[in-house]
C-alpha cells in the first residue's frame, strides 16, 4: 500500500502540473499563439494556475508524511482537519484559486 501512495501522489502532481501548464486560454487556440506572435504576450499572462503548483506539491509531501510518520492514513477527513499546516495549505490554493480565476484571469 505505501507503494500506491506513491504512485497516486506523483501521479496527483504530474496530472495537476500538466492540467496547469496546458490550459488554453479562451478563445485563443495555441496554434493561432504560435502562426501569429503578436497573441504570445496574451497566452502567456494567462498561465496564472502554474503558480498554484508549489502549494498543491507541499500538501502532498505533508499529507504523505503525516501517513508515513504518524500512521494516521485511515481517515483523510481528520489528517487534513486535524494538521494545520496542511488545512492552512489547502485554504491558501482555494483562496489562490479563486483570486486567479475571477479576478486575474481573462
Amino acid at each position: 500500500l505505501d507503494v500506491y501512495a506513491s504512485i497516486f501522489a506523483t501521479s496527483t502532481f504530474i496530472t495537476y502540473s500538466l492540467f496547469t501548464f496546458l490550459e488554453n486560454p479562451r478563445g485563443i487556440k495555441i496554434s493561432l499563439g504560435v502562426l501569429m506572435p503578436e497573441f504570445l504576450p496574451t497566452f502567456f499572462q494567462r498561465k496564472w494556475l502554474m503558480i498554484t503548483i508549489l502549494p498543491v506539491v507541499y500538501g502532498l509531501m505533508r499529507y504523505l508524511q503525516d501517513i508515513y510518520e504518524k500512521n494516521e492514513g485511515e481517515s483523510p477527513e481528520r489528517v487534513l482537519l486535524s494538521d494545520r499546516p496542511l488545512l492552512i495549505t489547502v485554504v491558501l490554493w482555494v483562496i489562490m484559486v479563486i483570486l486567479i480565476i475571477y479576478f486575474i484571469g481573462p
